[in-house]
């Protein structure tokens, strides 16, 4: 069973940042044909995700819209020496919710993934397995009071060209983050969101975007105090996907992202059809 403690909150977002970084990704698009061939363009975060048997990556709609055919989609693996170049042709993407506005979506996609790219991605990284959690996510949640949240991603402001270390070209590197903080609930129709303001101040070491993180992970870790004082976290729940910034005056205000309902009900029963379809 995973677990971290500490003397402080603090103390404990290198543990957190490490078991959520088994299952995040960055999405890039790499162009097939024409003068950008090859080119391998940022788009978005992921979490590798599966229910029902079925695999594939959580993220956001307008981000999977950019992954027509003229494009392979690339992944983020970590230890892998080339990250792996899908065909789009290969994948499907699932519309959870169509996006209707920037400030609250809805904005929630599912990209499935096929044999053997599924394997290919489990030699390096972990699949979230939404069903053991579901019931407790939607029917009795952990107090969102007593827990600390952190979004998980790749900023674009993170993501530069270096030198490939054989002189021969060039490559992208990536630089995952896990940030932490308070959460704010919210609601609006069928679709739920949590709210994550963003402090700054002279010593923030906060991004001054978050572009790039949109698609990646919230995570709610309920804490608790041991006899000897110190802070224990016991469990980390996928709770949902960031999918945009609040702006003002030239600075983040606020991530909001889609909740546990968004995730574990629309998102689950949408992935649930995908298996029913196949037995008919």
């Amino acid at each position: 069973m995973w677990n971290t403690t500490g003397k402080s909150i603090f103390d404990l977002i290198p543990a957190i940042s490490e078991r959520v970084h088994w299952y995040s990704t960055a999405l890039f698009r790499i162009q097939k044909a024409g003068p950008n061939a090859g080119v391998a363009d940022p788009i978005s975060s992921g979490i590798f995700v599966s229910f029902d048997e079925i695999y594939g990556i959580a993220t956001v709609d307008h981000v999977a819209k950019q992954l027509s055919r003229d494009y392979f989609l690339c992944l983020t693996l970590d230890k892998a020496l080339e990250c792996p170049t899908i065909d789009v042709d290969h994948i499907q993407i699932v519309e959870i919710a169509d996006r209707v506005s920037d400030k609250y979506g809805q904005d929630l996609s599912f990209v499935r993934m096929h044999f053997p790219d599924i394997e290919t991605i489990r030699a390096f990284k972990s699949y979230h397995s939404l069903g053991p959690d579901r019931e407790r996510m939607l029917d009795n949640s952990p107090s969102d009071s007593k827990c600390l949240w952190c979004v998980s991603g790749v900023p674009f402001e993170w993501t530069i060209v270096e030198d490939h270390e054989s002189g021969m070209g060039h490559v992208l590197s990536v630089k995952f983050m896990c940030w932490a903080g308070g959460a704010t609930m919210e609601t609006r129709g069928d679709f739920d969101y949590f709210r994550l303001d963003v402090e700054h101040g002279a010593d923030s070491a906060l991004l001054g975007r978050f572009n790039g993180i949109s698609g990646g992970g919230l995570w709610q870790v309920p804490i608790a105090k041991s006899e000897s004082g110190n802070v224990i976290a016991t469990e980390c729940f996928f709770a949902g996907v960031a999918f945009y910034q609040q702006v003002t005056d030239d600075a983040v205000d606020f991530i909001r992202c889609h909740g546990r309902h968004s995730v574990y009900r629309k998102m689950c029963d949408k992935v649930h059809e995908l298996g029913d379809a196949e037995q008919i």
